[in-house]
């Protein structure tokens, strides 16, 4: 049976504060499940974290983290590019990967490149010292939840564990049988399903990995028996491993299953899936609007929650995100480097001029401050030694400036390739918060921007 959902707090009389915050993520999910409530209330929901989480995370080129697919993508290209690969593989690669035998390619690849580079090539690809955790990583870390399960090699849910709970949390990988079953008695508990990237033994990518782990009998016990005791909500997953599917269907043809809740972009699965998913294996589909493919609306959900149980202490120890209106100009040898800029504080949550960085943005900050920069809490600048070379540049933001004092716009600079403030901006903005990035910045580099952000809205409001 379809679990029951509730549109109220699970006690009478919220205030208008949760009021507000419910009526603010019902315009953008599901109403919450009323049983999935009670589960998170009761410590009888473990999260199921996939791989789309992790794609709010960026790499070091800037992009989203990559999933399984995109994965193997990488690695055909990575190994064509180094020699690895004659051209005809990779095209035969390719085509199979078009016809999705993932589970192929990826023994082929094991097979021609071995084990050790492939885990090499992961290990660089979530490189733990350049990517940092998105705020629903610390979301999901801060939520009670009994446990969580993921079947990402990254740490990222490890690390924003430990920035909001201030704590290690014990895991264990899916070729260490008998010690996740002893961590299932901890409250919380993390299971790799699939692996970790720093042992590389314990990957689990290609056809040969999925066949050990169907075979092994003490795996699928476990992870069956956590099924049956536990309510799961998955964040980021799209269904397609293996164990988890047989273990959820062995307990749905023993009459034992639970329901379980799948977090799933609108319109992704049609009417007929979504009955059979919930028919033929008790998941019943909670689904989010994705408006520009960032999938932010999973932290709207999971706000609404934490909002719904009353749980004040999780956002007290989650990052903010950072809703304030921003606009970002550079000059067009920045390009590259501001459309970046744009994208990240977007992701992050600031209302910009657009979803995307435009070409014209400079002829944006001409009519904004011909306009007196209304509507606008922040404009940010990101220089070079050249910006102050362009003489047009500097006489516009020197009038940007004029206009952003009497309305109360703070200027902020990014500076690339630089360790100290500029002269011309000592000499012309001193007040100027200003921030130094290296010439191949990324993600971890925006953060303390970012943190004065987040800091300077915990002062008060801005301008209407």
């Amino acid at each position: 049976m379809a679990a029951r959902s509730s549109s109220c707090r699970l006690k009478p009389g919220p205030s208008d504060h949760l009021m507000s915050r419910e009526k603010h993520y019902q315009h953008y999910t599901d109403t919450i499940p009323y049983d999935l409530l009670q589960a998170v209330r009761e410590s009888r929901c473990v999260a199921l974290v996939g791989a789309g989480v992790s794609r709010r995370s960026l790499s070091k080129a800037r992009v989203p983290l990559p999933g399984w697919v995109n994965l193997l993508e990488n690695l055909c290209e990575w190994a064509l590019q180094k020699g690895k690969l004659d051209a005809r593989t990779a095209r035969d690669l390719k085509q199979l990967l078009e016809k999705h035998e993932f589970l192929m390619v990826a023994q082929e690849l094991f097979e021609r490149l071995g084990g050790e580079p492939i885990s090499a090539f992961i290990a660089d690809v979530f490189d733990p010292d350049s990517i940092v955790p998105a705020r629903i990583h610390e979301l999901i870390a801060a939520t009670p939840f009994r446990g969580y399960m993921t079947t990402n090699y990254d740490n990222l849910l490890e690390r924003a564990y430990v920035r909001v709970k201030n704590r290690q949390i014990d895991w264990a990988c899916s070729d260490e049988v008998e010690r996740m079953s002893a961590l299932l008695q901890k409250s919380p508990f993390l299971l790799k399903l699939h692996g970790d990237l720093r042992i590389p033994e314990s990957i689990v990518l290609a056809h040969r990995h999925y066949a050990r782990l169907l075979s092994d009998h003490n795996y699928l016990d476990m992870l069956t028996g956590l099924l049956s005791h536990y309510t799961l909500l998955m964040f980021g997953y799209s269904l397609g491993d293996l164990d988890l599917l047989l273990c959820i269907d062995r307990l749905v043809q023993k009459g034992e299953s639970r329901t379980h809740y799948l977090l799933s972009q609108r319109g992704k699965r049609n009417q007929v899936e979504r009955g059979r998913l919930l028919k033929d294996r008790n998941i019943q589909l909670i689904e989010y609007v994705d408006y520009f493919g960032f999938h932010n609306h999973l932290e709207t959900f999971l706000d609404g929650i934490v909002d719904e149980l009353n749980l004040t202490d999780v956002h007290a120890r989650v990052r903010w995100p950072i809703r304030r209106r921003m606009h970002v100009h550079y000059l067009p040898h920045r390009f590259t480097d501001g459309e970046f800029v744009w994208n990240y504080i977007f992701r992050e949550g600031a209302v910009t001029l657009s979803a995307g960085a435009q070409p014209e943005q400079l002829e944006k900050l001409r009519q904004g401050v011909k306009e007196g920069l209304t509507a606008l809490d922040y404009l940010v600048l990101l220089v070079d030694d050249l910006s102050f070379e362009n003489n047009e540049f500097i006489e516009l933001i020197e009038k940007a400036q004029e206009k952003a004092k009497s309305r109360g716009v703070q200027v902020i600079f990014l500076v690339v390739g630089a360790s100290r403030r500029p002269n011309y901006i000592q000499t012309k903005f001193p007040s100027s918060p200003t921030f130094y990035l290296s010439e191949a910045f990324g993600e971890k580099d925006l953060q303390g921007f970012r943190d004065y952000i987040a800091q300077d809205m915990k002062g008060g409001a801005k301008q209407d």
